[in-house]
Formats: structure tokens, sequence, C-alpha cells
């Protein structure tokens, strides 16, 4: 059967260049690992971009918007790695959509 996201939750950031490899591998080893984990996500994936700002986008699909406000997510959220880039890459922007239609 088919899982349907109910809610797309996207995040944005602006990692500077001299902190882009630690960047790619904190988010592929462990916090899209963990963000992935928390129950209620369906899926995660991060992108770059091709052209223009933000360099750096992820999108989750959750079956509700509770989720990304849950202890599990805020727990995955705040791991010693995540802590540590997010003093490295201030510039964050997070939006929680939900279909029309």
């Amino acid at each position: 059967m088919l899982t349907r996201s109910r809610i797309l939750y996207l995040a944005t950031s602006e990692a500077e260049p001299e902190w882009d490899d630690e960047y790619n591998r904190w988010y592929d080893e462990d916090h899209l690992p963990a963000l992935c984990g928390v129950p209620g996500v369906i899926c995660g994936r991060i992108f770059k971009a091709i052209e223009g700002p933000p360099r750096h986008m992820a999108n989750y699909d959750l079956v509700e918007p509770a989720v990304q406000a849950s202890e599990a997510w805020n727990n995955a959220a705040s791991r010693p790695w995540t802590m540590r880039m997010r003093r490295l890459v201030p510039d964050r922007w997070r939006v929680v959509y939900r279909p029309i239609g």
C-alpha cells in the first residue's frame, strides 16, 4: 500500500563554502537518518541548488503537522553534530505545507 504524505516540511540553509564538505557528511550520515527515523516521517531527501540561493534544501514527507513539533523530532534535531552545524550555518528557513485540492 502506498502511504501518501499529508504534510510537506521544507528546510533550507546556506552553508558557507568552507563548511560544504562537513555539511554534506553531517546531513548524509547523521541528520537525515535521525529525522527519517522519527515516527510519522514517511521519507526525507536533501538537495543542492544548481543555481541561486539558498544552496541546500531538504524535504520531509510527514503524516501530520505535529510530527515536526514532537519530542522525537526535537530529540533527533538536537543531536551534538546538529547543534554544531547550527552554529556554523545560521541562515536557515523552515516551513510546513499541507496539500490543497
